[in-house]
């Protein structure tokens, strides 16, 4: 995806005692990404600084 290539984007692994639904939750709560995109995945949760409006996926 272009947004990891140019600094937009990032995959965070989840940490051990969490779960990639309460990460994700975590992030809804940081504007930047609340207003970006936040993909949840089963070991890691996909964040981005898009400017075209929030977007929400699993695979």
């Amino acid at each position: 995806m272009v947004f990891h290539t140019v600094a937009m984007a990032a995959d965070v692994l989840v940490p051990e005692g969490w779960t990639a639904d309460a990460l994700a939750e975590l992030a809804t709560t940081i504007d930047v990404f609340c207003t970006g995109g936040i993909g949840v995945y089963p070991t890691w949760v996909h964040v981005d600084v898009r400017t075209t409006g929030p977007a929400r996926w699993r695979p």
